[in-house]
């Protein structure tokens, strides 16, 4: 069984042009299989869910068979912009802060056979809480806002700003790349305190789909990977030991 739960009716739009406005999905339990790089614990295919509507299955295989198909989201070269897709340990919770309602999903942050890269490579998934399947539909006037939740700049200040009432920095005198390297740190820590309120150890479940990267931040004790997703899906657990 299969159960999708987040769909982003706007990256459905940016890949699909021609999809009518409104275009809508309902819960619901299915499979679908897609063609691409082998998945953990699968060999030669991925395992996806299957839309209510034709336009989920029409856009991945646009992007399956684009030169824009999606790497594994631990890959080395990956970097924002790029389509990613990932299998990983989540869980999610919706942030607010001031106009912004996002969601974000973060993974565990302890490594395992079936997760090798939990807590050195941070999984940061962010978008729109409307996207959630069985969230209350939005209003004309809140498109502005779900764009909003999927841009790093702007869902970063509602990390930061949720988690620590404020997103702003003290004025700071250091020389350029120690502001750049503060900066990611500081992402780093967010991530971590994140971790703390969600306890992704003992609540997170198999989730996989595709995303698009919007940040990738190196620091000394790991790195966070934060992309905002087309879709996420329910994935059963990989065997322990397999690989991607």
């Amino acid at each position: 069984m299969r159960e999708l739960i987040y769909v982003s009716t706007a990256k459905l739009q940016q890949i699909l042009p021609d999809l009518p406005r409104g275009t809508k999905f309902k819960d619901f339990e299915g499979a679908l299989e897609v063609k691409g790089p082998a998945g953990i614990g699968v060999k030669g295919e991925k395992k996806a869910a299957k839309a209510a509507a034709p336009a989920l299955q029409q856009a991945v295989n646009v992007l399956e068979q684009s030169s824009r198909a999606p790497s594994w989201f631990a890959s080395r070269d990956v970097r924002p912009g790029m389509w990613v897709h990932f299998e990983a340990p989540l869980t999610y919770r919706v942030l607010t802060w001031r106009d912004v309602t996002s969601l974000v999903f973060v993974d565990a942050d302890v490594a395992s056979p079936e997760y090798p890269t939990g807590g050195r490579l941070r999984l940061l998934l962010h978008g729109s809480a409307q996207h959630l399947l069985g969230a209350r539909p939005g209003t004309a006037d809140e498109a502005e806002l779900r764009l909003r939740s999927s841009l790093w700049a702007e869902f970063a200040d509602v990390l930061r700003g949720s988690l620590l009432g404020s997103p702003d920095d003290d004025a700071d005198t250091r020389l350029p790349d120690q502001v750049v390297q503060r900066y990611a740190d500081r992402i780093w820590d967010n991530v971590q305190d994140l971790t703390k309120s969600l306890q992704p150890n003992y609540t997170s479940a198999w989730l996989a789909g595709y995303a698009r990267v919007t940040a990738l931040m190196p620091t000394v004790d790991g790195t966070v990977l934060a992309a905002s997703p087309l879709y996420v899906e329910h994935i059963d657990s990989p065997e322990p030991g397999a690989s991607h």
